[in-house]
C-alpha cells in the first residue's frame, strides 16, 4: 500500500482498499453509549478476575519457586533435605522387608501365597 500511495497509483490504492474490505471483518458500530458502557463493565470484572487468578497462580508452585531458583544456596539446601529424606525412607523400606522376612520367611524367596 505504501509503495503504491508514493507512485500515486490511484487504480493500486483502489485495488487494495476493496481487497482490504473483503478481507476485513464487518464491524458494526455499538447499538449506544449504554451498551459501550455495559461492554467495559464486563470487561473491567472480567480483566479484575483475570488478575485475580494470575495472583492466586503465581501463589502456588512451580511459581512461587521461580524466584527461589535461582539462589543456588537454597536449591543446594532443598536438595540436601530431600536426598536426607529419600535416604530415611529407603533405611526405612530396609527395616520393613527385614521384618517382613522374620514374619514369613516363604515370603523371603519370592515364594508369595495366591491371592486365592
Amino acid at each position: 500500500m505504501q509503495a503504491a500511495y508514493e507512485r500515486s497509483d490511484l487504480e493500486g490504492l483502489r485495488a487494495l482498499w476493496d481487497l482490504t474490505g473483503q478481507l476485513a471483518p464487518d464491524v458494526t458500530p455499538p447499538a449506544s453509549l449504554e451498551s459501550l458502557q455495559a461492554e467495559r463493565e464486563m470487561l473491567r470484572r472480567q480483566t479484575e478476575r483475570l488478575t485475580r487468578q494470575t495472583a492466586e497462580l503465581q501463589q502456588r508452585p512451580p511459581f512461587s519457586l521461580q524466584a527461589k531458583l535461582g539462589d543456588e544456596a537454597w536449591v543446594a539446601d532443598r536438595r540436601a533435605e530431600i536426598e536426607a529424606q529419600i535416604a530415611a525412607l529407603q533405611e526405612q523400606r530396609r527395616a520393613l522387608e527385614l521384618h517382613l522376612r522374620t514374619l514369613a520367611p516363604e515370603m523371603a524367596h519370592g515364594n508369595w501365597p495366591s491371592p486365592n
